[in-house]
């Protein structure tokens, strides 16, 4: 009887992982395929009871309520631009969640694609979706006139919006069908569970076969043999994987720690020629998280850095982040061909610390991309790096050179540099393309000294000998009022405490220092606050840490703080 029940067992796993493997395989194809993508100007392909896929762009999707969202799209083969506005329901685009659990599919362009039905859309849902944009119409204009730089242009134009001839046009450019997603799985992870189901389920049928004239104890035991040697091969081989995300700790309230052993294949992204964000995340997802899908909940940040030498010589780079409240991750990292390297991570780049607690599951997972989010570091070598926001247009290089975003840059310093000279050249091998729709410029600093910053300008590589730097452009000579003082209240006070000492502070001065450049969300409503600042020694590879603007309680942090023994 046991040996009927293991062979039925051992059928209908197989069975049950041919159909996961063909539904998954097939729904992949469904999605990146063009001849199953839905036509939304098509009256003849976007109809009732139509079945297809949908290719949205993720920035042009609006969460109007729960699971109903709207998706603006725009008919690039039409002069005027011509637009639809499309009721979306079944996915909550609004939730930093979904993204990551893979209730949708990034297609090679970096568009969302997502399976779904058409229907008629109730007039009541539809009157809630057009009254949903007129809600944002009306905050995108008064916000547009407090900004006292905003285009006229731009004005104008979100004048007319919230006019009643705007708000008909909207109306009438609103479809009376919406778009059900009908289903919510993670595709690439159905396959490869039904891939994984077949060869057991196979495997289980076969030996059960073969030894059908065995006692049935010792079928199971065969069985059981077969599944601890294919779950210790999986084991062995997503060692280093497992071992990165167990090394995980809680440091103090809101801060962890991160010893990365695992490969994040920076030969491999190097030559990718990543240009965009959603490049850089489609990446990620295939080849450290095995098709999982992320999403990224950054957005603008201001910073400064400064840089210092000690009494005795030491050379330091002062760094602020400032930001939302977030969670931030230390990592460590020691690449066999590269450079050992400590870091800062910013947890809210793929939407972590929130509705994702950082050491659940699905937290730990996302510790494999980590590499790629580092803000802010310095090496062995003595080279410190940050990253911060500019104020300038985006920037993306096209000068033939392969392409690569800022985060990978700061990552590729790290591991490869051994001086700021070193860093430079390599910045100047690429393309450089910036993320999250903002511009940035890399703050660089060695142990001899050189502090530099490299910005974009126009196109070409610009690069600037300075002390200190925050969110303006240093390479602009034409940046006058902002470099003779008074337009930024954290550069002054950074070139005020460095000329006040010509240079010469100890890491607790440094620390000083910044926290002149700190800002208090709480104390002033409406700015981004100091979620840590860090003074890095670059000759003793040695970091002193402090969060939330508690200048009283520094941390000490060493390669000894993952557990290296020097």
């Amino acid at each position: 009887m046991l040996k009927k029940i293991i062979l039925v067992l051992a059928v209908l796993m197989t069975g049950i992982g041919i159909f996961m493997w063909i539904y998954g395989d097939s729904c992949i194809f469904t999605l990146n395929n063009d001849y199953m993508l839905i036509d939304l100007f098509d009256p003849d392909s976007f109809k009732p009871g139509t079945y297809g896929s949908v290719s949205l762009d993720p920035d042009s999707i609006w969460p109007i309520s729960g699971d109903l969202s709207v998706a603006w799209v725009y008919n690039e083969d039409d002069e005027d631009n011509y637009n639809l506005e499309i009721p979306l329901e079944g996915f909550d685009f609004s939730s930093s969640y979904s993204a990551v659990a893979g209730l949708s599919y990034e297609d090679k362009d970096g568009n969302t694609r997502v399976m779904v039905e058409v229907v008629e859309c109730p007039e009541e849902q539809r009157q809630e979706v057009l009254h949903g944009i007129y809600d944002l119409n009306e905050m995108s204009y008064e916000s547009a006139l407090s900004y006292e730089d905003a285009d006229p242009s731009f004005i104008e134009y979100m004048e007319w919006t919230v006019s009643d001839e705007g708000k008909q046009e909207i109306d009438d450019t609103t479809s009376h069908y919406k778009c059900i997603v009908v289903s919510k799985g993670n595709y690439q992870l159905i396959k490869v569970i039904g891939i994984a189901l077949t060869i057991v389920g196979a495997l289980t049928l076969t030996i059960a076969l073969l030894t059908f004239k065995f006692r049935p104890g010792k079928i199971l035991i065969r069985v059981l043999a077969l599944v601890l040697v294919i779950v210790g091969v999986f084991l062995i081989m997503q060692r280093k994987n497992i071992s990165t995300m167990a090394s995980l700790k809680e440091y103090t309230d809101g801060v962890y720690t991160l010893r990365y052993t695992a490969d994040y294949k920076l030969d491999e992204i190097l030559s990718a020629d990543i240009s965009s964000e959603k490049q850089l995340f489609s990446w990620v997802e295939d080849n450290l998280y095995g098709g999982l899908p992320i999403s990224s909940g950054l957005d603008s940040f201001g910073c400064a850095g400064l840089s210092t030498t000690t009494p005795e010589g030491k050379h330091l780079m002062g760094r602020n982040y400032d930001f939302y409240e977030t969670d931030c991750v230390m990592i460590y990292t020691d690449p066999e061909d590269g450079y050992a390297s400590i870091g800062m991570v910013d947890t809210q780049f793929i939407n972590v610390g929130g509705d994702i607690s950082m050491t659940s599951p699905l937290g730990r997972l996302t510790t494999l991309a980590y590499p790629y989010m580092t803000v802010d570091g310095m090496n062995e070598a003595g080279v410190g790096v940050a990253l911060l926001m500019l104020d300038h247009n985006e920037i993306h290089q096209n000068g033939g050179k392969p392409d690569i975003v800022m985060t990978v840059a700061v990552r590729a310093i790290l591991d490869t540099c051994g001086s700021a000279d070193e860093a430079i050249a390599l910045l100047e091998s690429y393309d450089m393309h910036s993320m999250i729709d903002s511009a940035f410029h890399i703050y660089i600093t060695d142990r001899t000294g050189a502090s530099v910053v490299v910005e974009w300008l126009d196109g070409e590589m610009v690069l600037t000998n300075t002390p200190a730097v925050t969110n303006f452009v240093m390479g602009d000579p034409e940046n006058t009022d902002y470099l003779q003082g008074g337009e930024c209240r954290r550069y002054d006070a950074l070139m005020t405490d460095w000329n006040g000492c010509s240079g010469i502070a100890s890491a607790e001065e440094t620390m000083s220092f910044m926290a002149d450049a700190a800002d208090d969300e709480n104390a002033n409503p409406g700015v981004l606050g100091t979620e840590w600042s860090c003074v890095y020694n670059l000759d003793d590879f040695e970091v002193t840490v402090c969060f939330d603007i508690a200048y009283n309680e520094p941390y000490s942090v060493t390669p000894e703080t993952f557990g290296i023994k020097r």
